[in-house]
């Protein structure tokens, strides 16, 4: 799951490929858990499956109106960027910003 996920991206992300792949692979089913997943039987609790993306996928980071230059009403309002991770958070995601 990880070597797929690494075409064409750094090879210093490899271990950010390396926790997104364990990251979605604790919510997948799985063969010696009868119709549960490891997240199920870990936390009792049915995993959030909504918030999942591919590794690497192009997303925009939105820069605060505190954090944007003065006089800068016509500047670009987020940065490009690529997820690689989740955090505890499913509103919240780790962003790879190659600048």
């Amino acid at each position: 799951m990880v070597r797929p996920s690494l075409d064409n991206i750094p090879a210093s992300l490899w271990a950010e490929a390396f926790n997104w792949a364990c990251y979605v692979k604790n919510r997948l089913p799985h063969s010696a858990l009868i119709d549960k997943t490891l997240y199920e039987v870990l936390f009792n609790k049915k995993p959030t499956m909504s918030h999942l993306r591919s590794f690497y996928t192009k997303c925009y980071v939105h820069i605060p109106e505190e954090k944007q230059a003065a006089g800068s009403k016509l500047d670009a309002c987020a940065l490009e960027g690529h997820l690689i991770g989740y955090t505890e958070s499913t509103r919240i995601f780790r962003v790879y910003i190659p600048l």
